[in-house]
């Protein structure tokens, strides 16, 4: 997710463009941009700006370094890297990753891929990889590739088809609660071959389907519902988690320093695994063994040397802290606390401590999972 986030980003950037910078009426300019990481520049996309007030009806075709950009009527201007094969169509040496039709009513179809932004106005776009199809009343069909289609606004009923690749849905920028059912739809739009979903900053109800699903409510008191299937639930603070049948995993955020720790999400017994996302993963809530109350842990290959990971009952501290490292499954006993809560069914958190030295001096805590016994 970490490239379609930076994605994300590049449309709030790229999106102001179409104010400024734009010359002519009712015709359409693009170019080819450089990509440069230190000395290398072999890397190049191009991008394509519509003028205001037209309805563009757009191709894009070709082979690397012969992306062909053709408007069925409407002229084309060309900038840095593109020739004019007609006064309608040119071809460009970079891929099509920055295509902003504007305002109007837009069509946009693509068999080599890249990300198509709608903008206002009643758009279909098909074949992006990654596409958003602005305000109005958008229809959005992907490929046969995993595709990332992005809501354009709460209001308008948009039709997202994804194609038979691994596709999601993303309302991240939708601030009022998304609701929807996987297979059926939800809110005001309509799903079609759809298998994950993203949702907004408000407080959202996802639900999956019968296949393998991805669910992350993002900010906000989601409700996720995985279903039948093998899903992965992702978690934040506040989040009620039913992970369904299946093998299901429950996720927390990838790691970033940047980011607050994740704090007493509950993750009920019907998650068969918690990812702490390159760290560890939880082999399921906490198990009875005779008289011993204990936990499974997979380490792997990634994670840190010195982690550490406690139990907790309310804010006390309970049987093993253990110091995990090395890649292999490790046992975490409850001790005689633990018997007893498994008796009464009581709620047991599991907490990573701060990873360094100078950190466990300070007490820090990372994040924490809250369990109900088996």
């Amino acid at each position: 997710m970490g490239g379609r986030h930076t994605a994300l980003r590049a449309f709030g950037v790229t999106a102001g463009l179409l104010l400024t910078g734009v010359t002519g009426a009712h015709a359409a300019s693009v170019s080819t941009k450089l990509v440069c990481n230190k000395a290398d520049c072999s890397s190049s996309f191009s991008t394509f700006r519509a003028d205001p007030g037209e309805a563009n009806r757009l191709t894009i075709s070709g082979v690397p370094d012969q992306w062909v950009f053709s408007e069925a009527s409407l002229p084309v201007r060309v900038g840095t890297a593109c020739v004019q094969r007609s006064a309608t169509s040119a071809a460009c040496q970079g891929s099509p990753d920055d295509v902003l039709l504007g305002d109007g009513d837009d069509q946009a179809s693509t068999s080599v891929g890249g990300i198509l932004v709608g903008g206002p106005g009643n758009d279909r776009l098909e074949g992006g990889s990654l596409m958003n199809g602005g305000p109005g009343s958008d229809s959005l069909v992907g490929t046969s590739r995993a595709d990332f289609l992005i809501d354009g606004g709460a209001g308008e009923r948009d039709t997202y088809s994804g194609g038979a690749g691994g596709d999601t849905i993303s309302y991240e920028g939708r601030s009022t609660p998304v609701r929807l059912t996987i297979g059926k739809g939800g809110t005001e739009d309509v799903l079609n071959s759809i298998e994950s979903a993203t949702g907004g900053s408000g407080n959202d109800a996802l639900t999956g389907d019968a296949g393998p699903n991805t669910l992350d409510g993002g900010p906000g008191r989601d409700t996720l519902e995985g279903g039948p299937g093998n899903d992965t639930v992702n978690l934040s603070s506040g989040d009620r988690v039913r992970c369904g049948s299946g093998r299901d995993t429950a996720a927390l955020p990838r790691s970033d320093l940047r980011r607050a720790a994740v704090r007493g999400v509950s993750v009920p017994a019907d998650c068969e695994s918690v990812d702490f996302r390159g760290q560890f993963l939880l082999s399921g809530p906490p198990r009875r063994k005779g008289r011993s109350v204990y936990l499974r842990v997979r380490v792997t290959p990634a994670a840190t040397a010195g982690s550490r990971l406690r139990l907790l009952v309310g804010r006390r501290a309970v049987g093993q802290t253990r110091r995990v490292g090395r890649s292999g499954t490790y046992r975490i006993r409850l001790g005689r606390v633990g018997r007893r809560l498994a008796r009464r069914g009581k709620v047991v958190t599991v907490q990573e401590v701060g990873l360094t030295k100078a950190l466990r001096k300070r007490a820090v805590p990372g994040d924490s999972l809250r369990y109900r016994l088996r």
